[in-house]
């Protein structure tokens, strides 16, 4: 996705968080003794690390070249992956409402869509 300048290019910190993102989500749902939060709490997880890392790539250093849709794939995905990760657990907690969950799922990325079409862009 990068040309090998930006911050976020190193496999290093991709496995270190899927690690970190594994390790919590076991005990989770070891703790809990619901196997099912392993796969949420992974979700969440990652998509929370993809946010933080669009907001963060947002503005480059001033001497490399900057492409919008860095930081905006990031933020895209990451923004989902926590939606879905967030509303799945609370599915699994209160069970019985699907049909709120979807409502609020759709407000949400409606929300993202107004606060991501009115991001400054910069040259």
């Amino acid at each position: 996705m990068t040309d090998g300048n930006r911050r976020f290019n190193n496999p290093g910190v991709n496995a270190a968080a899927v690690l970190l993102s594994v390790a919590i989500a076991i005990l989770v749902a070891y703790i809990t003794n619901n196997w099912w939060f392993f796969v949420t709490v992974i979700v969440l997880e990652m998509g929370l690390l993809l946010f933080i890392m669009g907001v963060i790539l947002g503005r480059p250093r001033s001497d490399m070249a900057w492409t919008k849709s860095d930081s905006n794939f990031y933020l895209l995905w990451g923004n989902l992956l926590t939606a879905i990760g967030a509303l799945l657990t609370v599915n699994t907690l209160v069970a019985g409402i699907a049909v709120i969950i979807f409502v609020v799922f759709l407000i949400w990325m409606a929300i993202f869509a107004l606060l991501f079409a009115s991001r400054r862009k910069s040259a």
